[in-house]
C-alpha cells in the first residue's frame, strides 16, 4: 500500500484570508469603541480575539518548527543515503576488479 504525501507552504497559507463567518462573529462580539469617551482599561474589550489569535499564531509557530525539524531531519537521511549509494557503488566495483582478476587467472592457467 502506497503512502500519501502532504506538503504545506505554510508562508502561503498565513497570507490566506480569515473565513468569513470567523471574521463576522468576532466583529458581533467586538464591543464599539467610542472615540469621544477614552476605553475603561478594567473592561476587557479585545481580550478574547486576541487570546484566541495569540494562540492560533503559538500553533502555527509550532507547527512552523516542526516541518523545519522534519525538513533537517529529511535532508539528513537523503545524505545518508548518498552516502550508502556512494558506498555500494564502491564495493560492486571492488568487487567487479575482484571478479575480473579472477577471470584472468582462469584463462590464463586454461592456455596451454
Amino acid at each position: 500500500m502506497g503512502h500519501a504525501t502532504l506538503a504545506i507552504d505554510y508562508g502561503l497559507l498565513s497570507q490566506l484570508p480569515a473565513p468569513q463567518a470567523e471574521m463576522e462573529s468576532s466583529v458581533k462580539e467586538a464591543p464599539a469603541v467610542n472615540p469621544a469617551r477614552p476605553a475603561d482599561p478594567s473592561t476587557p474589550t479585545l481580550a478574547k480575539p486576541l487570546s484566541e489569535d495569540s494562540s492560533k499564531l503559538e500553533e502555527l509557530r509550532a507547527l512552523k518548527e516542526y516541518a523545519i525539524k522534519k525538513d533537517m531531519e529529511n535532508e539528513g537521511l537523503k545524505e545518508e543515503l548518498n552516502a550508502l549509494r556512494r558506498q555500494l557503488a564502491d564495493q560492486e566495483a571492488e568487487l567487479n576488479k575482484v571478479k575480473k582478476r579472477k577471470s584472468k587467472k582462469e584463462k590464463s592457467l586454461s592456455s596451454p
